[in-house]
């Protein structure tokens, strides 16, 4: 990808980093840019020197939401099918099998949020802030995730108001998993991948599949998932280090 892609990768082994790239724009998401970025989940999943990924922003903003001039021009028709498109990419992100942690400085608003949460986990500064302002301009966004993270009643309330939720709130709801600051972000972030990249791949991917898939299971389901992680796992030891 070249300098001026929407979206770069940049990799060092074991860790890559997919970077959100249109900073003139505060990373607002376009066409190119959801291309963009399933191509780079698509790039990573396939490269077996890549144990962890981090989901950043160019500039000053994570993401500010989708690219509304883009969406001026547009049919109810193909507002949809630019939707399923972003519903398509962020599950992929979501369903990438190596760990993957979103670093969120300044903004995060609307599908910036989407983004964040189809991580495994969230990483932010003192600077982000995180809003759904989606029901409030009339249209509908962030219902799935959301509620699974916060809470129903929670979720509700930061959709109704689409007001603003500052960092030390964000970790308090559990949107986000650590607040640091600013200036020590991506450092962090990074001491973080770099602690889970010494692990072995297959046993976190397994490991990682296993939470997604028994989160919304009932017990004994949760339970049969675990054992089969488990014992795929110790199968698997005998083979390589993968």
């Amino acid at each position: 990808m070249t300098d001026d892609s929407p979206v770069q990768v940049a990799i060092e082994a074991p860790i890559a980093e997919i970077i959100l790239n249109r900073p003139e724009q505060r990373n607002a998401v376009n066409t190119p840019l959801l291309d963009g970025l399933l191509a780079a989940i698509q790039q990573i999943e396939n490269d077996e020197s890549v144990r962890v990924v981090l989901v950043r922003g160019a500039g000053t903003a994570f993401c500010a939401g989708n690219d509304l001039k883009e969406r001026s021009g547009m049919t109810v028709g193909e507002v949809m099918a630019r939707r399923q498109h972003g519903h398509h990419v962020f599950a992929a992100l979501e369903a990438l099998t190596k760990p993957c942690i979103a670093v969120v400085h300044g903004p995060a608003v609307a599908a910036g949020c989407e983004i964040a949460l189809s991580c495994d986990f969230v990483i932010a500064g003192t600077l982000a802030t995180f809003r759904y302002p989606e029901a409030v301009r009339g249209s509908g966004g962030g219902t799935r995730r959301l509620p699974g993270i916060v809470g129903k009643a929670m979720a509700k309330e930061l959709l109704f108001t689409g007001r603003l939720i500052e960092p030390t709130e964000a970790e308090r709801i559990r949107m986000v998993n650590r607040v640091v600051p600013d200036e020590q972000l991506l450092t962090v972030a990074r001491d973080i991948a770099t602690t889970i990249a010494k692990s072995r791949p297959y046993a976190m991917t397994l490991t990682k599949q296993a939470i997604d898939a028994g989160a919304n299971a009932d017990h004994g389901d949760a339970v049969q998932i675990e054992q089969e992680a488990i014992e795929a796992a110790l199968r698997f030891q005998g083979g390589s280090d993968r």
